[in-house]
């Protein structure tokens, strides 16, 4: 081996390091957005009581809550941590839409956890 592919062997053996450190940050951050929408909808007599616009959405079925998944990839020198949910209505939950107020949850998770990230995958080298 000569210096170019010792270097290269060492670079791709830290971005693997650190890819698997994320795991279970991003992992957290997707467990920390599922707990935010956990609480149920509230019933007063045949009424169902879901969330003030401004207030992260209330379980209802579960599907949502339970659908939030979490995946770090590497793409070169790209490292890319990534918590969501394929499920399409939680776009319109999160930003509104023209008939409904937005009910802002991923936001205040990442809001949260920006400032500690750095440090629990640090943590986990």
């Amino acid at each position: 081996m000569n210096a170019q592919q010792v270097t290269d062997a060492v670079i791709d053996r830290l971005k693997e390091r650190l890819r698997v450190a994320a795991e279970p940050v991003v992992e957290g951050l997707a467990k920390n957005v599922a707990n935010l929408i956990n609480k149920p909808v509230g019933r007063v007599g045949g009424k169902v009581i879901r969330s003030n616009p401004g207030e992260p959405p209330r379980r209802e079925t579960g599907k949502y809550a339970k659908s939030w998944r979490s995946r770090v990839t590497v793409n070169g020198d790209n490292i890319r941590g990534l918590a969501y949910s394929p499920v399409k209505y939680g776009a319109y939950l999160q930003t509104g839409t023209a008939r409904m107020a937005a009910r802002p949850h991923v936001d205040e998770v990442v809001r949260r956890a920006r400032p500690v990230i750095s440090g629990q995958i640090a943590n986990n080298l």
